[in-house]
């Protein structure tokens, strides 16, 4: 019989809750580094693929949960659904505050005609493309100006041994007096990662910190956009 193929939206939604940090090593070391790993069942039971029976595990954790030994304790379901809460508590409320497995608006759904809104496309870069998305959101109980901000960067796609990297994050925007341009902030673990700023002469300016940013082999978003003509219609 067939296994059954896990959902793709409970796919999405458990690496976006957990931003690929695995539970066990955050309750237990205390590593809240993203971690390459697979996606584990609670439960243990590969055609049960509820959004709650499923979690992100590197992949040693992975081995030693699925495992069984003779000579130690593995770890049990109810360890693992502890830290699995305890992680998601500290995802929620320390990394990303605004974190939502919710789909995002799409641009022509938002409803808004907004300077900064829109698909943004690096310049001068043929073989390392990469676009940033801009959707406007409404406002939050203060009124404050919020977008979602996704991003898609190529790199050696001339070389036909390409990598993909990207991001998402919400963010309110931040408005400049000096004359530099107002910007947008991914915050990670207390220090800027990555900033966009809206420039004078129409341009978005990226700047990034890659140690703070891991979303592709070799893959960089840092230079100067434009806004694609079809945005400004």
């Amino acid at each position: 019989m067939a296994r059954k193929h896990m959902p793709a939206d409970n796919v999405k939604a458990t690496l976006i809750e957990s931003r690929r940090r695995c539970c066990i090593c955050y309750a237990l070391e205390r590593n809240s580094q993203v971690r390459k790993g697979q996606i584990a069942h609670l439960d243990q039971d590969n055609s049960n693929h509820s959004k709650g029976n499923l979690v992100w595990l590197c992949f040693d954790h992975h081995d030693e949960y699925d495992g069984k030994t003779s000579q130690s304790k593995n770890l049990t379901m109810q360890e693992v659904k502890l830290y699995k809460k305890e992680l998601l508590e500290w995802v929620n409320g320390f990394l990303v505050p605004e974190l939502s497995t919710e789909e995002p608006p799409k641009p022509e759904e938002a409803g808004h005609d907004d300077q900064y809104a829109g698909l943004w496309l690096r310049i001068n870069s043929d073989d390392n493309q990469s676009e940033i998305q801009i959707v406007l959101l409404p406002p939050n109980m203060d009124g404050d100006v919020r977008y979602f901000v996704s991003g898609l960067g190529f790199r050696g796609i001339n070389e036909g041994v390409g990598s993909v990297g990207e991001f998402d994050f919400y963010a309110t925007l931040s408005y400049d007096f000096t004359g530099s341009g107002d910007f947008l902030r991914y915050m990670r673990e207390g220090d800027v990662a990555l900033e966009l700023t809206f420039t004078s002469d129409g341009h978005l300016v990226v700047t990034e910190n890659t140690k703070k940013t891991p979303y592709g082999t070799g893959a960089k978003f840092a230079g100067s956009y434009y806004r694609s003509v079809e945005s400004k219609e």
